[in-house]
């Protein structure tokens, strides 16, 4: 697996966690909508992806088939 979806699933991880949290009521600091909080993990994601080389690697093999 490549380390880059790992940390993906990580701060997907994270965030989840967070609005739970939000949800209980202990985290009343946190005042992001989910919407926001999608289009920054996803473009960290997209940032991941283009540095890492296992996905270059998985992207280039995609291309030949």
């Amino acid at each position: 697996m490549c380390k880059c979806k790992m940390f993906f699933g990580l701060l997907l991880l994270a965030a989840g966690i967070l609005f739970a949290m939000k949800d209980l009521g202990a985290a009343a600091w946190w005042g992001l909508s989910w919407y926001t909080v999608a289009f920054i993990l996803f473009g960290i994601k997209k940032m991941g992806c283009c540095c890492c080389k296992d996905c270059q690697v998985e992207v280039k093999s995609k291309k030949k088939k």
